[in-house]
């Protein structure tokens, strides 16, 4: 297995960042007529996280999860250690 921790540069200060999972998403339902008390919490997947950072860094998101894929027979994941 290839272990590699993806580095981008920030869009807005340009210093080097990495992505990491502070808390799991939570999703959860609005509706226009009454409360939904739902709620769901579930982790990312690693390319799910890396196309949300899309406008925050300066890379071409899309773009480095293709060469990633290539490059690894596997798929991205996301560790715990970060």
């Amino acid at each position: 297995m290839l272990r590699a921790k993806l580095w981008f540069r920030c869009a807005a200060m340009h210093d080097p960042v990495t992505p990491v999972i502070v808390q799991p998403a939570v999703i959860g339902w609005k509706a226009k007529k009454r409360t939904v008390d739902l709620t769901i919490e579930r982790a990312f997947k690693g390319d799910e996280l890396v196309q949300r950072m899309k406008g925050w860094v300066t890379a071409d998101v899309p773009e480095v999860i293709e060469v990633i894929k290539k490059l690894s027979p596997a798929f991205l994941f996301l560790s715990e250690r970060g």
